[in-house]
């Protein structure tokens, strides 16, 4: 691409497509990605201990982990339904899809955003509620751990050294990129950040001598980045 973009005249012509991406800013934005989300599992009294459920891979890459319960779909659903109904019509249209991107950063935060329930859904109609919950973890808010993940993820990973990625389509939306960082429902599913991301440090458990180690539960002894 390089080559390309300096000597064009060197080249009777040029098929080209799908540059790849800064990979050292790919890999940090997932690891990113899927530590946010482990933090929020580490952190639910209901789910620790014995801590998450390891699935195997193929050699050389250690077992992971499945992350699904820490943000089941039904709470990404809710994380979904605050941003439309905050950012859907900052576009001029009112259409699911939400256009005006800068506007949508400047007017929510999570911590403090709304939404409300016409249907009743999950109780009396036309009922407003704090994304974020005040107490205890329920069914019509997210805890203060998941908030802070899915900020976590939406900057991206930030050091003095290395900067990756903001989060890279979507933010916690029901399709889409919440299964490369969260994985499925299925009991067999990893994040796919797990394999493809994180995968590129797949022979990092060389260094401390443990075929076990992940990456992922040793972030603290490779201070390259910081959420």
């Amino acid at each position: 691409m390089v080559m390309s973009q300096n000597f064009p005249s060197f080249f009777d012509g040029i098929v080209a497509g799908d540059p790849v991406y800064d990979a050292e800013a790919v890999g940090l934005s997932e690891i990113n990605g899927d530590e946010a989300i482990l933090n929020v599992y580490l952190s639910n009294p209901a789910l620790t201990p014995p801590g998450p459920t390891m699935i195997a891979q193929a050699a050389p890459q250690p077992a992971g982990p499945h992350l699904y319960p820490a943000f089941p779909i039904s709470d990404q659903g809710l994380f979904e339904t605050a941003l439309l109904q905050a950012c859907d019509a900052l576009d001029g249209v009112t259409d699911g899809v939400i256009d005006n991107l800068p506007a949508c950063w400047a007017k929510v935060d999570p911590e403090t955003a709304t939404y409300t329930d016409y249907a009743g859904a999950l109780g009396p109609p036309n009922t407003t509620y704090p994304l974020q919950c005040p107490g205890a973890k329920n069914a019509t808010c997210l805890s203060p751990a998941q908030i802070q993940a899915a900020k976590s993820i939406n900057l991206g990973p930030r050091s003095n050294g290395a900067q990756g990625y903001a989060y890279d389509g979507g933010w916690m939306t029901t399709v889409g990129i919440p299964a490369r960082k969260i994985g499925s429902s299925s009991s067999t599913s990893l994040p796919g950040d797990f394999t493809l991301g994180v995968g590129t440090f797949g022979y990092t458990y060389i260094d401390s001598g443990d075929p076990t180690y992940s990456i992922r539960f040793h972030s603290t002894s490779i201070p390259i980045w910081v959420s």
